[in-house]
């Protein structure tokens, strides 16, 4: 089948279709074949042992962990992330190009951060050149990858979600003009998605919280009536009053959309 040639070794047949598909992926090194061959939903390794597994556990941190005391292993994929950007990251482990994209750039983001594929020349560091070379300098670009960014703010990968769409917030928002759109994009979130997304902030925007409250205000206004006091006040004690400018400072002793005992205190 071509939807596998681009991890199957040359001279090797295509690998079998299972007919039972699931979310489960089961990693099998067996000898025969010097090079990874890859098959949905499951992957199959077919390599010597002593080849195969140097490259993953030399390259992922999470399956040198899963590897080191059986090499039949099930992973279970974490909400958001598909086979498909599973498979691309094990096989940039054993050199495959994987060709970052706007569209495929927040799927690799989540699955290197996953594997913890932490190598010097790894799909982690390749993702973050890939944004700070196109993405950041780009307001399109940064729009295209805030959005799909959504699809992994949930569950194990969230954490890597979240930091990857405020980067992408950190650079609309630098490059001002009249256009807001992203500011709507992120004001429909779901409020668990968006909770996500304000301890991302939180964590990452460590001296400055003006874009932090112009966007948690911002998502208070477009969800107005729908939030409970405690709901809205989650989300506002993620804002240090204390990081503000005078100037947004003052806007938020005087905004009616905000808790009352989060102003007062």
């Amino acid at each position: 089948s071509k939807e596998f040639d681009r991890y199957r070794p040359k001279g090797t047949e295509s690998p079998k279709l299972f007919a039972n598909c699931t979310k489960m992926i089961k990693i099998q090194l067996m000898p025969a074949n010097p090079q990874p061959v890859f098959c949905w939903p499951l992957l199959i390794l077919w390599a010597r042992p002593i080849i195969c597994l140097d490259p993953i556990t030399s390259e992922s941190s999470y399956l040198k962990r899963q590897l080191s005391e059986c090499s039949d292993i099930a992973v279970d994929l974490p909400a958001g992330l598909t086979v498909d950007a599973f498979a691309d990251a094990v096989a940039s482990c054993y050199g495959a190009d994987l060709a970052l994209s706007p569209d495929n750039l927040a799927a690799a983001w989540a699955a290197a951060d996953w594997l913890e594929l932490t190598a010097e020349d790894g799909l982690a560091r390749r993702a973050e050149d890939y944004f700070f070379e196109e993405v950041a300098t780009d307001h399109g670009l940064a729009a295209a990858v805030l959005r799909s960014c959504a699809a992994f703010l949930g569950g194990e990968v969230a954490g890597a979600g979240a930091g990857l769409l405020v980067r992408c917030l950190e650079t609309l928002a630098a490059s001002g003009g009249a256009d807001s759109r992203w500011l709507e994009d992120v004001a429909a979130l779901p409020l668990e998605e968006f909770q996500v997304v304000v301890e991302g902030m939180r964590a990452r925007l460590a001296h400055d919280h003006d874009l932090m409250y112009t966007i948690v205000d911002h998502y208070l206004e477009n969800h107005k009536g729908k939030l409970t006091e405690e709901e809205k006040s989650r989300l506002c004690y993620n804002v240090n009053c204390a990081k503000l400018s005078h100037h947004l400072f003052m806007h938020l002793v005087q905004n009616p959309r905000l808790p009352l005992r989060f102003v007062v205190q």
